[in-house]
Order: C-alpha cells, then sequence, then structure tokens
C-alpha cells in the first residue's frame, strides 16, 4: 500500500519541478561497501514510482563504480523505464588498475573527471523530478584520484542521506564519521538509515532504533534517523546471482525490496528533506511549493531550513533567501525532542505549533492524510 502523506506530497512536488535543475537530487552514501545503498536506492525510486511519480520523471545515476556487473536496481529501472546510467556507461569507472594509471598520469584530471560527472547527472536531470544519485564504497573511495564521494556529491549538487549497519555505539559511530567527512567539506547531509537490522536478540533492530534516535535528538539535531531496515531473509545474498536471473524474477524480488524499504524508512521525510535542502531548494519556485503544501505544515522542517523561509513567504515576502542560514544557531528553532514530547507536540492543537522537528513532521503527514480522506 502506498503512503496516503507521501502521495500527497508527490501531488504537491510534481509540477513544482520537471526542468532541469530544478528537481529534487538525493546521494545515497554508504559507510562502506555493500552496506545497501542499492538496497536503499531501489525502495525509494519505487516507493516514488508507486506514489505517482511517472517512470518519465525518475532517474537513476551511479557516477562513479566499481562494479559494472547489472543489479536489481538497473534491471527494475530498465523494466519499467526509467532512465538510468550505470556499470559500464558510468561517467568513472575505478577499474583494476586505474589509480595507478592516474598517478602516473595517463587518466587526465581530477576537474575532468568531475566535470563528467556533472555534466551527466545535468544532463540526466533535463525534464525529471526526481534524480537518486548511488554513491560508491565508502565516503572516502576516490579520494586517491580527488574524485571521493564529496565531489560526486558536490559536482551533481546533492544532499546526502547516509546508510550504514544497524547497532548502537558501532553505528553512531560510524555514521558520527562518515557524515563529519561530508559536512567538513560542505556537503549537506540530511541524516542517516541504519540497516540489516537483527531480528531478534539483543541487537534487535527496533531497540536500537530507539537508541540511535536518542542520540540524534541530543548530539545530532539538524539531522535525522529515517529508520532501521531490518533484515530480510527473501533478500539475502541476492545481489550475487542478479546478472544471471530470469527478468520475472528479478522483478519480483525488486518488488520485495521496495515493499521492504518502503514498510521500514520514513520515505515522505527524506523526500521533503531533500526537497528543502538548500541544495535543492535554491533551484525551485519555493512560493509554489509551499503555496502547494501550506507553510505552516512546512514551518520548522528540514533541518531548521524551512522556518525562516516560509515565513518570509507567509508575510508577502518574494524575496526571501533560498542559502542556507550562516549560523548554526538557527538550528535552535528545529530542536529535536523524543518520546514523550515529540507524542505531547503531536497532540497539540493545530493552532498551535509543533515544537520538535519530528512533531511537525507528524502534522504535515495528518493533514495529508485527512485531505486525502475528504478529497481535498
Amino acid at each position: 500500500a502506498t503512503d496516503p502523506s507521501l502521495s500527497q506530497l508527490v501531488q504537491a512536488l510534481l509540477g513544482v519541478h520537471g526542468s532541469g535543475p530544478g528537481c529534487i537530487r538525493l546521494h545515497v552514501a554508504g559507510d562502506k561497501t555493500h552496506c545497501g545503498k542499492t538496497t536503499i536506492a531501489l525502495g525509494l525510486l519505487g516507493a516514488l514510482y508507486r506514489a505517482g511519480v511517472p517512470a518519465s520523471k525518475l532517474a537513476y545515476i551511479k557516477p562513479a563504480t566499481q562494479c559494472e556487473a547489472p543489479d536489481l536496481l538497473v534491471r527494475w529501472c530498465a523494466a519499467k523505464g526509467i532512465d538510468y546510467v550505470g556499470g559500464t556507461d558510468a561517467p568513472l569507472v575505478f577499474y583494476s588498475g586505474f589509480t595507478r594509471d592516474f598517478m602516473a598520469g595517463n587518466q587526465g584530471t581530477s576537474a575532468e573527471w568531475v566535470k563528467e560527472i556533472r555534466d551527466a547527472v545535468n544532463k540526466l536531470a533535463i525534464g525529471k523530478s526526481f534524480v537518486l544519485v548511488d554513491g560508491v564504497g565508502f565516503p572516502g573511495v576516490g579520494s586517491c584520484v580527488g574524485v571521493s564521494n564529496v565531489e560526486v556529491a558536490k559536482a551533481a549538487r546533492a544532499p546526502v542521506v547516509l546508510v550504514g549497519k544497524s547497532g548502537v555505539g558501532g553505528a553512531i559511530d560510524a555514521y558520527s564519521l562518515n557524515s563529519s567527512f561530508f559536512k567538513t567539506a560542505g556537503v549537506p547531509v540530511l541524516g542517516g538509515i541504519f540497516n540489516f537490522g537483527a531480528l531478534d536478540g539483543f541487537y534487535k533492530w527496533d531497540l536500537c532504533q530507539d537508541q540511535i534516535r536518542s542520540f540524534f535528538a541530543q548530539r545530532r539535531e539538524r539531522e535525522s534517523v529515517y529508520g532501521v531496515l531490518p533484515e530480510s531473509e527473501q533478500l539475502a545474498g541476492v545481489r550475487e546471482s542478479v546478472p544471471d536471473m530470469q527478468t520475472d524474477r528479478c522483478l519480483e524480488l525488486a518488488e520485495l525490496n521496495i515493499d521492504h524499504v518502503a514498510a521500514s524508512l520514513d520515505v515522505s521525510s527524506i523526500l521533503l528533506d531533500a526537497a528543502l535542502d538548500p541544495w535543492n531548494r535554491h533551484t525551485m519556485p519555493i512560493k509554489e511549493m509551499l503555496g502547494r503544501i501550506g507553510w505552516r505544515e512546512l514551518n520548522g522542517l528540514s533541518n531548521g531550513y524551512s522556518n525562516g523561509y516560509a515565513k518570509g513567504y507567509s508575510n508577502g515576502s518574494s524575496s526571501a533567501s533560498a542559502s542556507a542560514p550562516s549560523s548554526a544557531a538557527s538550528s535552535s528553532a528545529a530542536r529535536r525532542s523524543e518520546g514523550g514530547k515529540v507524542r505531547a507536540a503531536a497532540a497539540q492543537p493545530a493552532a498551535a505549533a509543533p515544537s520538535s522537528k519530528r512533531a511537525r513532521r507528524d502534522a504535515v503527514q495528518s493533514q495529508a492524510k485527512a485531505k486525502g480522506a475528504s478529497g481535498g
């Protein structure tokens, strides 16, 4: 089943985007190789497709890759008619020996490769509403040739969602390290997704999710936990067998993948956070977007960036700045609250402004569901 609030967001954002650089771009990065980046990417694209985004308005690109074999996502895109770039067609393929060749001066310059990536993403984005940029390996892969995931995200102008392992201490530590790698280079990080959650035991996925959310509420208030993805026995070991798999079986597994991601993650919040991040927001007609969804519902959402922006338009201003706040002090307006505080904020009357990021999201999604039920 499609999340009603996601369908409402899709309806509001379609018609705002779809002309070159104005589309929503998102970079899915991981804390290590085979952490589930492509699984998440397929799940997000599939959820948006089911929510009403036409195949012609979606696109996928893996600008730099270490693997040229087809995967479940590429085969699903091909079957659905979604434009994609990856494998042997990727702008940059780290084949065996590429680094030595580059250092010997036989593979051009870093700037040339970054331009190749930028041009490929911009070309793919023409006429699209949403472009998903898939990362390669862990964030630092490609640093030796000056084209790490940081350079890829910058070239694509795509804010980052980080995928990592589930757990508590190790998961949080890995997220903190990799988030810092991007942020110190000026790349916005929206939040994290934690994969391979245990189905039972001391590290059961939902117990870990509670602990991770608690950490983010205290230490990462401007970044979000989009969910912990439990392990799936049905999808275990699929990646290795995809190249020789029959198309019908591939598509069956792809739909299971999409079901699993859509049921476990807050896809609506990922889409909204990406749309309101400055890297996407400054290229889009925000006044129209806020008008479609309602600035009051968006006020204070998405890492605190939309707070002043939405208020500027609500007061009739057409010159609100689309740049990110220059001071981290603005994050206090978006301070997150967990547990009982979130539930209390979500239960406030509609006239009262929710006091936390999660509560504001709940308000948006509740209103979207109400509008859908009433036919509004």
